[in-house]
Order: structure tokens, then sequence, then C-alpha cells
């Protein structure tokens, strides 16, 4: 399994779908209001950052998107969730990149490769960069048209970068 929705019970380890989304799916789980959302599991990401992304990988990955994303009606959202972030041991606020107003299937994996990429920006140790593999997706609920009237607080669109 490369994704988990943020709504199910796999998405409540950590070890799984990092600390962000387990903490969202914990959230989601005690019935408070969580925007609907996907990760992409520490496998996926590993596998997208080496290089060697299946078939079977993308097309479950594009099935997540559209279906967060209304098939590209909706933007999107894409965040680290790392298994090393924000423990008992570390805090990583503001470390990773966040793609605000991603729009777009194209978009989407740009993002994807934004995040990922991030996670080895200014790191010293080769093992953090091992743990920082996973991807959190989450709608906001603004449709993709308007897209160019929201601000981009963080990264802003996606461009360059793709798996």
């Amino acid at each position: 399994m490369w994704t988990l929705r943020l709504d199910g019970p796999r998405a409540l380890d950590a070890a799984v779908a990092g600390v962000k989304a387990a903490n969202l799916a914990r959230a989601a789980a005690a019935g408070l209001p969580v925007l609907p959302g996907f990760v992409l599991t520490t496998t996926a990401g590993a596998t997208l950052e080496a290089g060697t992304a299946s078939g079977e990988l993308e097309g479950e990955v594009r099935a997540a998107w559209q279906w967060l994303s209304g098939d590209g009606r909706r933007q999107l959202v894409v965040r680290s969730s790392s298994v090393a972030e924000d423990g008992a041991a570390s805090l990583m606020a503001g470390r990773f990149v966040s793609v605000l107003g991603v729009v777009g299937w194209s978009g989407f994996r740009a993002a994807v490769g934004q995040v990922l990429a991030s996670a080895r920006t200014g790191l010293q140790d080769t093992t953090d960069q091992m743990q920082l593999q996973v991807v959190t997706v989450t709608g906001i609920g603004q449709p993709a048209a308007a897209a160019a009237t929201l601000p981009s607080a963080a990264t802003g669109p996606a461009q360059g970068a793709d798996w």
C-alpha cells in the first residue's frame, strides 16, 4: 500500500504515515474536524526518492490525487509528515517545504518532488535524511480556478522538481 487516507486506521501509525499525518488521523478518529487528505507512506516516499516508482505506485497515488482533488477541480496543499518530525527528541517546524495552491496532476507531482527534496536540504545526518520521506496531501476546499487569487504563503504553486 503506497497511500493511506487520513480517515483510515493505518494512518494512525506514525512509523508508516509520519508524525503529522498520524496526529491528523488521531484527530479525525476522535471526531475533530480535519480536512480530507491522504499520505504517501514511508515506502512510497523512499521509492519516489530512489527513482524506482512502478506503474502500481503511480496508479495508486494518482487515484488518491483524483479522489482528493476531484480530478483536478480542487487545489491541494502538499506538506511533509516525517517519522522524525516533531517528536519528543526533535522539533522541525518550518524546516521542510510546504506547497500551497497545487493544481493539476503535473503540479501535484512537482509539489511532491519539492517536498521530498526539502528533506535533503540542510541536514547534517544521513540517518535523518532517510527518515524524512513521507508527504501529506490535504485538500483546502478551494476550486482550482481560484488558485491565482490565493496568497502563496509557503512556496506558492508547484514548479520545478518532479518525482
